[in-house]
């Protein structure tokens, strides 16, 4: 009897090890399935509100524009070490296999307005030849389409809507929102932008949803003393 009890006892741990063991899997898919939603849906809404405003916004009423009255002002640089892949697997990932440090030259375009000078644009260039840490002595690739003292068209906020919207939607470089390229147009990128990213994160809360399905019926089965 007592050599019975033990092969049972004996028997039941080994079981039960095994459905802890099985059980990892589920957890896991769980686990990541819950993150997966939480975060997927938490970003949704904050893209979809910000969605909303981005389309509410009427660049024609928004802006004013002020015709040929804009002149390009200076241009000034500055120079930051950035990390670049110089070399990546032939596999089908694509992924980067070596990394160097590389000296980029941030351009900064101003144009003269009402007799003050407002940054407009900013534009990075890789300096030519190897990728070098900026203490080296490359030459500059200036290559920018910025001539002083040319005629622009530009636009500017009309002032009738909220400034934090004005510059999140239209990416304004400076106080009055001074741009030299159409309103209209980075609307339609930042709306783009958006769509784009509420279907990636859509994507997740569905891979979520599958993740947690998944962890279901493996756990049934687990219970059920199947594999799966």
């Amino acid at each position: 009897m007592g050599f019975a009890n033990m092969t049972n006892a004996r028997s039941q741990a080994a079981k039960n090890r095994e459905m802890r063991s099985r059980m990892c899997c589920p957890c896991f898919l769980i686990f990541f399935g819950f993150v997966f939603l939480s975060s997927g849906g938490s970003l949704i809404a904050v893209f979809e509100e910000e969605l909303e405003v981005a389309k509410a916004l009427d660049p024609e009423k928004d802006f004013q524009f002020l015709g040929e009255v804009c002149e390009t002002g200076s241009v000034t640089s500055t120079e930051k070490n950035q990390e670049v892949c110089v070399r990546h697997n032939n596999g089908n990932n694509n992924e980067c296999s070596e990394w160097e440090t590389a000296c980029f030259d941030t351009y900064s375009h101003m144009v003269s307005y009402a007799g003050s000078e407002y940054l407009v644009r900013e534009m990075d260039f890789q300096r030519k030849g190897e990728a070098r840490p900026c203490s080296s002595n490359q030459e500059k690739n200036p290559d920018y389409p910025w001539q002083i003292g040319e005629d622009l068209q530009c636009w500017k906020s009309a002032g009738n809507i909220n400034p934090d919207d004005i510059h999140d939607v239209f990416e304004c470089m400076n106080d009055i929102c001074l741009k030299v390229n159409d309103p209209a147009d980075d609307q339609a990128n930042r709306i783009l932008e958006l769509q784009t990213l509420i279907g990636v994160f859509e994507g997740m809360c569905v891979l979520g949803f599958l993740m947690l399905c998944c962890a279901c019926c493996a756990c049934v089965r687990v219970f059920q003393g199947k594999r799966y």
